[in-house]
């Protein structure tokens, strides 16, 4: 049975690091699509299998590149350059994919689409244009959404020091992060209503979705979107024919056909429709002089090539839109971010700086309880050393007669019964002390609210303000407005809190303090009346010299009132302490928040720059490609013009 329990830990140890190793393929098997693809294949009885197997290597052996991020030039959603490089973005996977499940004779489609995943940094995650591509596969005649660059891995800090810091200090994101194969099953054959949340595709028909999520509430928080899927009446799974039909379409009549509606369902996309026009309209016209049938191709070419350069001319507002845009929200995300971090700073300055008067006040208070129980004690032994007045009684002349000795009883029955009477108060205001006390628990609950809070969110920022400030910026400023409304609500409920505590210290420490002065009085009072009868007792019984026991109870009872003083100022000294002790602890925490403020204040200057420069470097980038594609676009347009023309005269 040990061993069992030994092989167990062992065996799952070596499916874990089996898992993360990429699957062994001849080399000879991987020179094109079509042999991996059968080499995959082979023996599977089904096209379950196949998928999964075709899905398990892609995402066991093809390793995201991180600079390649958001590109998608023709390379990039090449199957072949894939295969050779090892290496691919999201276009690169998902391309690779339906190539595989192609050439296996089972329907796939690339989806190319916007996504919210963390693997996508701020810069093209902006749902201006398509900058991530997932698949969509027919398994038993039924369609299933699966991503496979999601469930290859995760983006990881670099483990390379010096690049990691290099990265740090002029946050260069390929320095910073590397890819960390850790196969994720989640995004295989994911359930349409899930994925929907962080993937909305260019064509709405991919989502499978009978309600569609428009780009206008994908582009809100997935909260939104996943409240939206989730409470919508008519929102189900949707497995119509009519995407069995389009996918029965050529590749080239697809892809024409989703850009199309993509432009239809975004209307800040106009750039997907244009490119592909403009690739399919070369394609056409370019193949007219090597076939028969050049009428339907100049005509095809013809319509599409108008597309082109409309889709185009709309294309560079589209860019000019985005960097704009782009360029605002950098510039509201620099602001608010040094201005709530500001108010923070001040806010926390003024905590401290009325923790710090808080604490002198206490110290002052604290000295005045160590006097009051100097001065108890002096009293105390004053009570002991003294001799009273009653050694000083004069001899009466006679014996006590009946009716003195009728007089002394009746004394003797008093003093017992103020003695009870004594005995009843102290009590009395001990338990209002001990009941005081419940007070200092329910001021050290509030504290708790605020201090043992505030240490745990201080060590939070503290521990991982450099990894949090040098995350994805999209990801980074998703918790940055999410902690920005946290703290808000935050410093309103410390605010409230710390106005409760004087209040209820105000309220009970008054209450409990006139309770125990009156207390004290009437005991005081019963102490010398009790005195009083027993001096009037020594005379009556002509007795003098020594004290008696009725005496000596007297001052234990003076001792008594004395300790229960000191028993509460003692408790407020303690309590006074420990709220002193919080209360620097507090400020400690503060100064390094406030530490920690500056580091990101300092940091989102540097991102901002950094931001500025990629946007620019975007726009140029964009700019100059839209310009050569309409350019292109015009001149080919005039030439098929020219070609149709000739072609009519023949």
């Amino acid at each position: 049975m040990k061993k069992v329990f030994l092989l167990l830990p062992s065996l799952m140890l070596f499916t874990y690091i089996y898992s993360q190793l990429p699957i062994y393929t001849p080399k000879k098997h991987l020179t094109s699509p079509k042999h991996l693809s059968e080499y995959l294949v082979q023996n599977k009885n089904n096209d379950s299998d196949k998928v999964v197997a075709i899905w398990q290597w892609i995402t066991h052996n093809i390793k995201y590149n991180i600079k390649d991020i958001g590109r998608n030039e023709a390379k990039y959603g090449d199957a072949q350059y894939v295969l050779k490089k090892k290496k691919a973005n999201a276009l690169g996977y998902a391309t690779l994919f339906t190539a595989l499940c192609r050439e296996a004779n089972i329907a796939a489609y690339t989806v190319p689409g916007y996504c919210k995943m963390s693997s996508d940094y701020e810069l093209y995650n902006q749902f201006f244009r398509e900058r991530y591509a997932w698949n969509s596969v027919e398994i038993n005649r039924k369609w299933y959404l699966l991503d496979a660059t999601a469930g290859a891995g995760k983006i990881v800090d670099h483990e390379k020091k010096w690049k990691k810091k290099l990265g740090r200090w002029f946050y260069i994101p390929k320095w910073l992060y590397q890819f960390k194969f850790e196969y994720d099953s989640t995004y295989f054959l994911t359930n349409p209503k899930q994925l929907a949340i962080t993937h909305n595709p260019a064509d709405p028909m991919w989502q499978l979705l009978n309600c569609i999520v428009p780009i206008e509430l994908f582009e809100k928080p997935p909260g939104y979107t996943a409240y939206y899927v989730k409470t919508y009446d008519s929102c189900s799974v949707a497995q119509d024919i009519v995407r069995t039909e389009v996918i029965r379409y050529t590749p080239d009549e697809q892809e024409l056909r989703s850009a199309f509606t993509a432009k239809a369902f975004n209307k800040k996309n106009h750039g997907y429709a244009g490119f592909t026009a403009l690739k399919y309209a070369d394609k056409y016209f370019n193949g007219v002089p090597y076939t028969n049938n050049k009428a339907e191709l100049l005509g095809k070419a013809r319509f599409l090539y108008d597309s082109a350069v409309v889709f185009l001319k709309a294309t560079a507002k589209d860019i000019e839109e985005e960097y704009k845009f782009l360029r605002k929200q950098n510039l509201q995300k620099k602001k608010m971010t040094q201005d709530t971090n500001t108010m923070w700073l001040k806010l926390n300055q003024r905590t401290i700086q009325k923790n710090k008067t808080l604490i002198k006040n206490q110290k002052d208070k604290i000295k005045k309880l160590y006097r009051q129980n100097n001065n108890l004690d002096k009293q105390a032994q004053n009570i002991i050393h003294n001799k009273d007045n009653l050694e000083r009684v004069p001899n009466a002349k006679n014996p006590p007669t009946q009716t003195q000795i009728q007089k002394i009883e009746e004394n003797q029955q008093k003093i017992q019964q103020n003695l009870r009477k004594f005995d009843q108060i102290k009590d009395s205001a001990m338990t209002a002390i001990e009941q005081y006390a419940q007070t200092y628990s329910q001021i050290y609950k509030i504290l708790d609210k605020i201090l043992v809070d505030y240490k745990l969110f201080t060590r939070y920022i503290t521990q991982n303000i450099q990894e949090r400030i040098m995350q994805k910026a999209d990801a980074y400023w998703d918790y940055f407005m999410l902690r920005r409304a946290d703290m808000i609500q935050r410093h309103a409920n410390q605010a409230k809190w710390r106005d409760s505590i004087p209040k209820l210290y105000a309220f009970r420490y008054n209450e409990i303090k006139g309770y125990l002065a009156g207390a004290t009085n009437r005991m005081k009072g019963i102490i010398a009346e009790n005195k009083a009868l027993i001096k009037q007792n020594k005379q009556l019984k002509n007795t003098f010299g020594s004290e008696d026991d009725e005496y000596q109870n007297a001052k234990e009872k003076i001792e008594e009132v004395n300790n229960v003083l000191k028993k509460w100022n003692e408790g407020e000294i303690n309590f006074l302490q420990s709220l002193n002790k919080e209360y620097r602890s507090h400020n400690r925490n503060m100064r390094l928040l406030n530490k920690a403020y500056k580091v990101e204040n300092i940091k989102e200057r540097q991102r901002y720059k950094f931001r500025e420069k990629q946007y620019k470097h975007l726009y140029k980038v964009e700019m100059a490609k839209q310009k050569k594609a309409y350019h292109h676009a015009v001149t080919q347009r005039k030439k098929c013009k020219e070609t149709i023309d000739a072609y009519l005269k023949e």
